[in-house]
């Protein structure tokens, strides 16, 4: 079972009120967010350091999103995908977009995140 949860609009919220939670953002017809998604996949199959850390991912062109994007009204203006956003008890810490699991794990690091 993966550790990258698959998030909606009936689960968001308990997603990100955790201790700390890493969200993807995403859209089904990009590339780059379908190879992130593996990415993220793999590395989370080998990962046992960050087991403290919920990874989630939202693809933001499948529908029953309103809850979320009327919450997060800064979602209509990203400027690309996929956006990954770093939260500590729900509240956003760190974000970026495109990244590498180094930079992933670097800024986990920065927060003491284990």
């Amino acid at each position: 079972m993966s550790r990258l949860e698959a998030l909606d609009g009936t689960n968001w919220e308990e997603f990100l009120a955790a201790p700390i939670s890493v969200l993807t953002l995403a859209r089904s017809d990009c590339p780059g967010c379908a190879a992130w998604k593996a990415t993220l996949e793999d590395f989370l199959d080998e990962d046992t350091e960050w087991t403290g850390v919920r990874f989630g991912r939202m693809v933001l062109d499948r529908g029953r999103l309103g809850s979320f994007k009327r919450a997060h009204e800064w979602v209509a203006d990203l400027r690309g995908l996929p956006y990954t956003l770093i939260s500590v008890d729900g509240e956003p810490v760190r974000d970026f977009v495109d990244a590498t699991i180094e930079d992933l794990t670097k800024r986990l690091a920065d927060l003491d995140a284990k």
